[in-house]
């Protein structure tokens, strides 16, 4: 007999048939899907959420059906696929089964799946090498490397340096196997090179076919910390141009974040599915033969109208109220009345125990319900095979969950018929998670700790709270750890029936829900504890300080750091965090007290001896941070942070040579470290090779493409090099990735600059002012540029800012120094030369004669202004003989004209020295040290094209009424 429709169909009709429910949010899916996309009314997201056994994948799978059947193509995931990637070739694999193939996706993933079966399968691949591919975690490990120290007991768990190193020595395995770059960044950051294939591909079907394109994403509690952000970029095209009549659809318990979604609220209907109204519960039972009114009542006191348990309670139609029986018996007896063999049933409880289980968890509760014998490996993994085949068990990769309405009902009457019992297995398995990981990531051993607590909160209740809150003090800087903890207390609490857990549960989930900065109330909450002990206090403050010192709130990291030693002095990463945040807030005298104290008791950590040699660089001179260097290379050779700092401090210097060496270094161990690469081009450039400079930053472009600082360098070398046009081209490109980057637009005011567009420069360090009004340079650079425009007004307002701002000496140096330098081409001496020796105090000795340079300079404009078009031109030093006599001759003037009574260090250690002796000692280094600040970043060749059009602007004619310098100050300079 021939049928018109196939099995399938005639089960999903009656599929249909059977649906209760839910008709207005049918309705309205139904008719958003008919409104044209230019529509105001239509909504590109639906954002599906309830509580668990609400019916929320009955709905969706409706939803499906209703777009399917207005013509649109689906594609549905659920928790079964983890990450974008995976979730990727899922939706690739259901369209393909709908005619519609994306072939370039495929090809790439297929690739991705063979390079990664080669690294898992190479026996010199690192240890764990997969796992940071999955998580992503390379680009957060190499940041931390250079950044705050790992603290107390997640010293040897998560060591910053050594999760740096593993993740350089998998990007330098993967280089040296992969030849191709394309198949390196395949496998480095799999997401940013799929998905554009991805959008393209479904972009492609869609429009060749005509039809809209509906995405269902299913169980999305679960895929959501995975998926949403990848979600937020599609919609906002990061990865390409949707389909415009895509719909997605986002199905699971808890809302979408306020946060993340804040920018595309305007287009998500948000669809929140309350349990059914006793109207649609009733009719839903009456639907599955239950007529009589009190067998009902029990069901929808037993249920709480939950339409998945209102079914399961209803589906054998009991005959009168006794067969439904109590609230937590009678639904378990429902979950389990088809099975009669006692052992299963057992089993099938006690898998209910843990939050999750796999086979060895099974055969933990197993041996503990059978006692000595236990049960052989096979007959556990019969068992197991068993209750994975259940309704209402979920299973994914192995491991299995039961649906959460089944495990409520199952824990509370396990908890309630036998209490001692209860607590017995949960310390069995308490100490099965508690045992010492064998191999595994750090994720993997934080997740067993979760599960650990977990169950030695239902144990013992309230008497491991103190413990658990002291474990959660503990997830240092990271969010996800932190909602796990939350969500490991509040669970424990209602499963236990423990209200004490559970509040605290609930009131770190609040913390994390409630602020812009999860993590700093988080933190703030556990301090309220007052059963927490020294260290684990001193934890939480380290960690909220570092939150402070991160968003640049120093003082308050600092207070919170100073508490935290007062509750765990012998904690010695108390010191060194502050020792950090003194540092970054310009306070290099306390910030080097702090990292000797820590250096007395680690003297073996290279970090700090790098760290305090930025602190010896600004109280004690070069000599002195070249030697705390020198010692963190002496104990760790090939230490990347500490390479790249002495590359640094050569190259601003002036010692190229030595620089490039330490950049070789550096590169020798990662041909890939982009951050090297720039480092290396920024050298090659100031040492005038230009052509090698842009080889290096253009390398440096191609592995990190995202970055915007690479091609703004390139700018600036294109622009040393007079070629403006190729300049822009670069400009454009960082300027596209980051409208708002300062220094893209620092670069592009020097381009207008060059070209003779003074107005266009400004307007390129207004914006970058709006963008960050904190950004010192960009008001030292709008000052410089208003000055030659003829504002001379305007720009030393700018410079008041800029001064105020200052926080670091270098920052003070330099906004200090550039005031001066206006201020004594106005002719206003007496605030210029109190500037000029505030400058100097910020400095060591050696520094502090730059300024000297530039008052020379100032003195006569036209030979100044000579001498810095020589410099640009040459990029060499032309200080000889004769500039260092007329320094000397400038300083006795000095002493003799003004006196030199400033009340600074540096003025009293000129009176003390006298004439002769203060011009001896401002013209020693004079030769070096304007080698030295040529060499900088800051007095780079575009610049001393600007600082030469402000010294010959008319603002530096000396204004009506202002006092003339004596005429033996231009006599030296004259001759």
């Amino acid at each position: 007999m021939n049928s018109a429709h196939s099995l399938h169909d005639l089960i999903r009709r009656r599929q249909r048939a059977r649906f209760v429910g839910r008709q207005g949010e049918l309705t309205r899916f139904a008719e958003n899907l008919a409104l044209p996309p230019e529509d105001l009314r239509r909504d590109f997201v639906f954002a599906v959420h309830g509580d668990a056994g609400v019916g929320k994948t009955f709905l969706t799978q409706r939803l499906r059906e209703s777009a399917g059947l207005g013509g649109a193509l689906t594609a549905y995931t659920d928790h079964r696929v983890l990450g974008p990637t995976d979730t990727m070739a899922a939706i690739a694999a259901d369209l393909a089964g709908q005619q519609c193939p994306l072939k370039e996706f495929t090809k790439a993933h297929a690739a991705y799946a063979e390079r990664r079966a080669e690294v898992e399968a190479d026996p010199q691949a690192p240890d764990g090498a997969m796992s940071f591919i999955t998580k992503s975690a390379a680009r957060v490990a190499l940041k931390a490397a250079a950044g705050v120290p790992v603290a107390g007991a997640l010293t040897e768990a998560v060591d910053a340096e050594a999760f740096a190193q593993q993740m350089e020595s998998l990007r330098v395995f993967i280089s040296r196997k992969f030849r191709s770059q394309a198949d390196v960044r395949l496998l480095l950051s799999p997401v940013e090179v799929l998905s554009p294939l991805f959008v393209a591909g479904i972009g492609e079907c869609a429009g060749e076919r005509g039809r809209p394109l509906a995405l269902f994403f299913d169980t999305y509690e679960r895929t959501g910390p995975l998926l949403d952000e990848w979600i937020v970029d599609l919609l906002e095209g990061r990865h390409g141009p949707l389909p415009a009549d895509t719909v997605i659809t986002l199905s699971g318990q808890h809302a979408l974040d306020g946060n993340r979604w804040a920018p595309l609220r305007d287009i998500v209907c948000d669809l929140r599915l309350a349990p059914f109204s006793e109207a649609e519960a009733r009719q839903l039972m009456a639907q599955r033969g239950v007529t009589d009114e009190h067998v009902a009542d029990v069901i929808l006191r037993l249920s709480g109208r939950l339409p998945l348990l209102v079914a399961m309670l209803a589906e054998n139609q009991p005959a009168d109220a006794a067969a439904v029986g109590d609230p937590s018996g009678s639904a378990v007896e429902r979950f389990l009345r088809w099975e009669d063999d006692p052992r299963r049933r057992s089993v099938a409880l006690a898998g209910a125990i843990p939050r999750s289980l796999n086979q060895d968890v099974l055969g933990v509760l197993v041996d503990d319900a059978d006692g000595a014998d236990g049960a052989d490996e096979q007959d556990i993994g019969a068992l197991y095979q068993w209750l994975r085949r259940m309704p209402f068990v979920t299973d994914s990769a192995g491991i299995c969950q039961y649906h959460d309405v089944v495990r409520t009902a199952m824990i509370r009457l396990q908890r309630n018929q036998s209490p001692e019992r209860w607590r017995r297995q949960h310390e069995t398995l308490a100490h099965h998670f508690g045992r010492p990981a064998e191999g595994g990531s750090a994720g993997v051993r934080q997740d067993l700790t979760h599960d650990e607590a977990y169950h030695r909160l239902c144990a013992s209740g309230p008497a491991f709270l103190s413990s658990a809150l002291r474990q959660a003090a503990r997830c240092w800087l990271d969010a996800d750890e932190a909602r796990a903890w939350a969500r490991t207390l509040e669970q424990a609490g209602t499963d236990a029936g423990s209200t004490a857990v559970g509040e605290w549960g609930g009131r770190l989930q609040a913390a994390l829900q409630e602020t812009a900065e999860p993590l700093v109330a988080y933190y703030s909450r556990l301090l309220t504890y007052s059963g927490l002990d020294g260290p684990a206090r001193a934890e939480a403050l380290m960690a909220r300080g570092a939150c402070h010192n991160r968003e640049n709130r120093h003082t308050a990291a600092i207070t919170d750091y100073s508490d935290a030693h007062r509750y765990d002095p012998a904690n010695p990463y108390v010191l060194a965090n502050r020792g950090v945040a003194r540092q970054q807030a310009g306070d290099a005298a306390l910030a080097r007290a702090d990292f000797d104290a820590f250096i007395a008791r680690r003297p073996d950590d290279p970090w700090a001896w790098v760290w305090r040699s930025r602190t010896a660089l600004e109280t004690s001179g070069t000599g002195r941070a070249l030697a705390d260097l020198e010692r963190a290379l002496t104990l760790a050779p090939a230490y990347r942070f500490a390479l790249l700092e002495r590359a640094h401090l050569h190259r601003t210097t002036g010692r190229y040579d030595l620089a490039l060496q330490d950049f070789d270094r550096v590169l020798a161990g990662d041909p890939q470290d982009w951050f090297a690469l720039t480092g290396r081009g920024l050298v090659h450039r100031l040492r005038g090779d230009f052509g090698s400079a842009l080889e290096d930053l253009g390398a440096a472009q191609r592995i990190d493409p995202d970055n915007t600082d690479v091609p703004a360098q390139r700018a600036l070398t294109y622009l040393a090099l007079g070629d403006v046009p190729s300049a822009h081209d670069c400009l454009r490109i960082a300027r596209a990735r980051e409208p708002e980057s300062g220094f893209a637009l620092y670069v592009s005011a020097l381009a207008h600059h060059q070209e003779g567009d003074l107005a266009g420069a400004v307007a390129c360090m207004d914006a970058a002012i709006t963008a960050s009004p904190h950004y010192l340079w960009a008001y030292v650079v709008r000052a410089m540029l208003r000055f030659a425009e003829g504002e001379a007004a305007g720009a030393l307002r700018d410079l008041d800012t800029a001064v105020a701002l200052a926080k670091s000496a270098e920052d003070k140096y330099v906004s200090l120094g550039y005031r001066f330098l206006l201020r004594y081409l106005r002719r206003d001496y007496r605030p210029a030369l109190d500037d000029l020796f505030a400058a100097c105090d910020t400095l060591n000795a050696d520094e502090a004669q730059f300024l000297f340079r530039l008052l020379l300079d100032a003195d006569s404009r036209r030979p100044a202004t000579r001498l810095v078009a020589r410099m640009t031109a040459s990029r060499i030093d032309p200080v000889n003989g004769g500039w260092r006599e007329a320094t000397k001759r400038l300083v006795r003037l000095f002493v003799r004209y003004w006196g030199l009574d400033s009340d600074t260090p540096t003025a009293r250690q000129l009176r003390r020295r006298g004439e002769v002796g203060a011009a001896e000692f401002v013209s020693a280094e004079v030769e070096a040290t304007i080698r030295k600040h040529l060499g900088s970043g800051l007095h780079d060749f575009p610049f001393m094209r600007l600082v030469s059009s402000v010294l010959a602007s008319p603002s530096a004619l000396a204004p009506s009424g202002a006092e003339p310098p004596p005429a033996e100050l231009r006599g030296p300079l004259a001759r």
